[in-house]
């Protein structure tokens, strides 16, 4: 098991941080028509979740981003609700391949996966800070 997946799975199971069961997943990720990048992934546990809802898109159709028509690059937006051991098990996955394997898709992840620490925007006067 690796050292993501082993820290996490201490917070996540045995309801020592919270009664976790599921999560939500939501992915923003940048495709050509030779590959998928994951630009972002945002995952929530809460005990709001309680079973599995089904992978679907939240943009009706690709966003096209691209200027360049030679390298047409789309975005999309993808949400879905898993078990805390599906996510675990995602997780371990990704760190060993690269890959981020879901609904029989693999998008690929770059170095910065998985991240270690959480950033949340907090108001400042009239501007946001990260």
């Amino acid at each position: 098991m690796k050292e993501t997946q082993e820290i996490l799975g201490k917070y996540l199971c045995n309801d020592n941080l919270g009664e976790y069961r599921f999560c939500e997943v939501t992915q923003i990720v940048l495709f050509s028509e030779c590959k998928a990048i994951n630009f972002f992934t945002n995952v929530e546990c809460s005990s709001k979740f309680k079973k599995p809802a089904p992978f679907h898109f939240i943009t009706e159709v690709p966003i096209t981003i691209s200027r360049d028509k030679s390298s047409a690059w789309k975005l999309a937006i993808s949400r879905y609700i898993i078990s805390i051991e599906e996510l675990l098990k995602l997780i371990g996955d990704t760190e060993s391949t690269g890959l981020w394997k879901f609904n029989g898709e693999n998008v690929v992840i770059d170095d910065f996966f998985p991240i270690r620490y959480k950033i949340c925007a907090r108001k400042q006067s009239n501007w946001w800070a990260v």
